[in-house]
């Protein structure tokens, strides 16, 4: 949903306004013969208006006033598309939504606390209706996914679907600390373990980490020894994917200091169990993508008019820029004619 933050303009409504402004009565802004209320605006501005008692900032305010404006065309934008697309909402969806806001809080005090925000329960609903717009438009523009897309994206995301049981040990390195020193101890280390040495029983004495020496550098979460690999440190996770099983890595850099790193087993789910899940997160992107574009689009084609008063609509950006009032075009000139003869008196 589209929302911006809203402060209140006093004095600025009328700055530069007379002749132009005055005669502009469709409202705050008119978008393709569709008008935006003033008091819409007013209103939410008003909400948004500064602590009584602080300086007021005019020119701060007037641009926060744009850029309400500007998601205000936004939202009028999307609400035409649904409707050409024939997108239909329930009011049953909307009294769902609006369940979920009201938070158990009665008629009278959700009256208030919106009435307090600038909207009106219509205009609340509204503000659902278009969420749920939003929603159904995505679909609707999301490009098909194949099969195809879902497994390139499956191999290059292996490592969100592979767990591992992993032992290591920690030779920290705090901020500004010796990091040769930790890499010489995690290095002499693993001469150790290669001569024979207990892994397990080195970790115990040796790891850095607290939450995996005592059980002789097994990692561990509430209990579960598999662990996610995109849930570790990038380059730990990366060494633990590739690390040959029972074998001791050589000294791996992480965020946290020198690790050795001996994972136990690995498993991956395969592309079968997960297609579905990949599915929804491409699609998800995908509609993100084309939301957008949809959105640019419209604002550099609608026929967009914005009340003088807060500037002028700005296709190109999206934006509204400061209105010029009433500027003369400069005189056109020949740079290469010759200078005028100047005027002397009784010549």
């Amino acid at each position: 949903m589209l929302i911006a933050r809203r402060i209140l303009l006093p004095a600025l409504l009328a700055l530069g306004a007379v002749g132009c402004a005055a005669t502009f009565q469709a409202g705050a802004a008119v978008v393709n013969g569709v008008s935006i209320p003033q008091d819409l605006l007013e209103r939410q501005l008003d909400a948004a208006s500064a602590t009584p008692g602080t300086p007021v900032d005019e020119s701060a305010r007037l641009q926060q006033g744009r850029d309400l404006l500007v998601q205000l065309i936004q939202q009028e934008l999307i609400r035409q598309e649904a409707v050409e697309r024939g997108i239909e909402v329930t009011d049953a969806a909307i009294d769902e939504q609006l369940e979920l806001i009201r938070q158990g809080e009665s008629p009278e005090a959700f009256a208030e606390r919106i009435q307090q925000a600038g909207f009106t329960l219509d205009e609340v609903r509204d503000q659902l209706f278009l969420r749920l717009a939003v929603e159904q438009l995505r679909t609707q523009l999301a490009p098909e996914i194949s099969d195809s897309d879902l497994r390139d994206l499956y191999q290059v995301s292996r490592n969100d679907f592979t767990e591992a049981r992993i032992r290591h040990i920690l030779f920290q390195v705090e901020p500004g600390g010796d990091d040769r020193a930790a890499e010489r101890r995690a290095r002499q280390t693993l001469v150790e373990i290669q001569a024979g040495e207990d892994f397990e029983r080195l970790a115990r004495q040796r790891s850095d980490d607290p939450g995996s020496a005592e059980s002789g550098g097994l990692l561990e979460i509430e209990g579960n020894q598999w662990t996610a690999l995109n849930q570790l440190d990038q380059t730990f996770s990366a060494a633990a994917s590739s690390a040959t099983i029972g074998e001791v890595t050589e000294p791996v850099r992480s965020q946290f200091g020198w690790h050795l790193i001996l994972v136990l087993d690995r498993r991956t789910q395969p592309f079968s169990e997960v297609k579905e899940s990949l599915r929804q997160d491409l699609a998800g992107q995908a509609g993100d993508q084309a939301f957008q574009g949809f959105l640019s689009e419209a604002m550099l084609t609608a026929d967009v008019m914005v009340n003088p008063r807060y500037g002028d609509w700005d296709p190109q950006t999206g934006t509204i820029v400061p209105h010029t009032f009433f500027e003369r075009p400069e005189p056109e000139t020949d740079p290469l004619a010759p200078p005028e003869d100047p005027f002397i008196p009784g010549g």
